[in-house]
C-alpha cells in the first residue's frame, strides 16, 4: 500500500500518505481491508503527533479486525505514548 510505505518506510509526505489511506478506506470492500486502512490512518496520525486521532482510528481497526498482533501493538504503542505525554 502506497500510504503505508510513504508514511512508515520513508517517514515522508505524511499528508499525502494520509490522503491516500483515506481514499483506500473509501474503497475497502471487506472488514480486513477496512481494518488495514484504519490501522494505516491511525499510524499516520501517530507519526504526525496527534495521538488522540491515532487512538481513535487504531481502536476501530482493532475492534473490526480478527486478532492481529501488529494492530494491537500499534494501539498499545500509541496508548503508551499518550500516557507518557500526559505525565509530563
Amino acid at each position: 500500500m502506497f500510504a503505508w510505505t510513504s508514511a512508515v518506510r520513508l517517514h515522508a509526505k505524511l499528508d499525502e500518505a494520509l490522503v491516500a489511506a483515506e481514499q483506500a478506506l473509501k474503497f475497502a470492500r471487506d472488514e480486513a481491508r477496512t481494518a488495514m486502512c484504519l490501522d494505516t490512518i491511525g499510524w499516520i496520525w501517530n507519526l504526525k503527533g496527534d495521538l488522540e486521532k491515532a487512538k481513535t482510528y487504531l481502536r476501530q481497526s482493532v475492534d473490526l479486525a480478527e486478532p492481529d498482533a501488529l494492530k494491537r501493538h500499534h494501539l498499545a504503542t500509541v496508548e503508551a505514548k499518550a500516557m507518557a505525554a500526559a505525565q509530563v
